[in-house]
């Protein structure tokens, strides 16, 4: 239910602003915001990838994003033109700005 999705994907969003809450999503959690943004919806688009941004900002979620291809679903919005518009580039650049501080980035 598209709904349904963008409700969850928004309050994850809310919930990972938090750093106690960043810590305590894992694989799953991660790995179901990743796959959602394959929904070609603006709004599901939108409010996955912000939550993704929130997750990012602990490092152990970074990790488990790239090992869900987490930047190449961003990446993958991005290409895909005017799905989003200028505020949905926006956050998956900042995104994938929030992993330059990261040793194993070569930006």
């Amino acid at each position: 239910n598209h709904e349904l999705c963008v409700l969850i994907l928004k309050t994850f969003k809310i919930l990972l602003r938090k750093d106690i809450n960043r810590q305590r999503v894992g694989n799953s959690e991660i790995r179901a915001v990743v796959t959602a943004l394959e929904i070609p919806t603006r709004e599901i688009a939108t409010e996955g990838a912000n939550a993704l941004l929130n997750g990012c900002y602990d490092t152990e979620n970074v990790d488990i994003a790239l090992r869900h291809n987490g930047v190449a679903a961003l990446l993958n919005i991005i290409k895909g033109g005017g799905l989003g518009g200028g505020k949905i580039r926006w956050t998956k650049e900042k995104v994938i700005d929030s992993t330059k501080k990261y040793k194993y980035f070569n930006w």
